[in-house]
């Protein structure tokens, strides 16, 4: 059976509260990639994780992660890119639980490899927001998603994943566009 896009996946990710202003970023940084390992191949939430920024902080009145300048997040097969990421997480029970993640960008990017023998998926928007807690994932503006070959494009792209929903729609100028690739040829898409 074919894994795409449409699969559930588990439940949030959560870890014990940091102490030190360097163990919190790199806490955050853990957060910000288990809490969408979900997806992934079984590997990748085990793998190194690397992210790069010009600037990281935390506004703990906020309770938030923030990294600016050039955003790269790397972990197995995820990579995302973007401008600037906020990691948004709430205090239960003495632990950091991530409620939501935004990356924008000029476009902000999304990639990664759901099964072994399949084709990556790819993703852009000016905001790509995951809301951890009920799994849903918000492209908004110039939102753009491929997976085997398969295309769909709008301003704005809804993915339920739990549901295994995806509603994307587009301003009053403009329309929701999508490419539907046979079996056949998705399989080639899937070797990208």
């Amino acid at each position: 059976m074919r894994r795409n896009l449409f699969t559930p996946s588990s439940s949030p990710v959560t870890v014990e509260p940091a102490t030190a202003t360097l163990r919190a970023l790199t806490l955050g940084a853990l957060l910000l990639l288990n809490g969408t390992g979900a997806l992934a191949l079984p590997d990748d939430a085990s793998q190194p994780m690397h992210i790069e920024a010009e600037q990281a902080e935390i506004d703990q009145h906020k309770r938030q992660f923030i990294y600016t300048g050039e955003v790269t997040v790397k972990q197995g097969t995820l990579s995302v890119t973007a401008d600037h990421m906020v990691v948004d997480y709430v205090e239960r029970d003495s632990k950091q639980t991530v409620t939501r993640i935004t990356a924008t960008g000029n476009p902000a990017h999304y990639s990664q490899q759901l099964e072994e023998d399949e084709g990556r998926v790819w993703a852009n928007a000016r905001k790509i927001v995951y809301h951890t807690e009920n799994e849903k994932i918000d492209l908004k503006g110039n939102a753009h998603l491929t997976q085997l070959g398969n295309e769909i494009s709008g301003e704005t792209i809804n993915y339920d994943v739990t549901a295994g929903r995806v509603d994307a729609s587009s301003g009053t100028d403009a329309r929701t566009k999508m490419i539907l690739t046979p079996a056949s040829s998705g399989q080639n898409a899937s070797k990208e």
